[in-house]
């Protein structure tokens, strides 16, 4: 599956059912952040977006990480169709800045940690 609206739109409907055990919301969250990424793909059509500072990803990394108890199976679903957009794409046209990199980053960096990187920006590193 690459991208498409449909495809952010179902990552978005999958990261809307993490946050309903959230009292608040708030937009220092991970999940805030993807779901907010996903949700401008699934209305805009588009993987970019210029509204993003240049210091997004490590920004990202350095957000503290939630003590609260997060349904990291329902995360990893999420990240995964959002990873299948991503490989998706051709290695060439990936930018760190791309909507879907970005969401990739705040799922990837509950998951595994503030050091993740995703498959492309190591990639493109090398």
């Amino acid at each position: 599956m690459g991208f498409s609206q449909q495809a952010a739109s179902q990552a978005y409907e999958y990261a809307e059912l993490i946050c309903r055990h959230c009292p608040q919301c708030q937009n220092t969250c991970h999940i805030h952040i993807a779901k907010d990424t996903l949700s401008y793909m699934a209305q805009s059509g588009s993987r970019f977006f210029e509204g993003f500072p240049d210091t997004i990803l490590p920004m990202i990394r350095n957000l503290p990480l939630t003590g609260k108890a997060v349904d990291k199976l329902r995360i990893a679903e999420v990240y995964d169709i959002v990873q299948l957009t991503c490989d998706n794409c051709p290695l060439d046209e990936h930018k760190g800045h791309c909507a879907v990199n970005v969401a990739l980053t705040a799922l990837g960096t509950l998951l595994y940690g503030p050091n993740f990187l995703t498959e492309r920006d190591i990639q493109t590193q090398s």
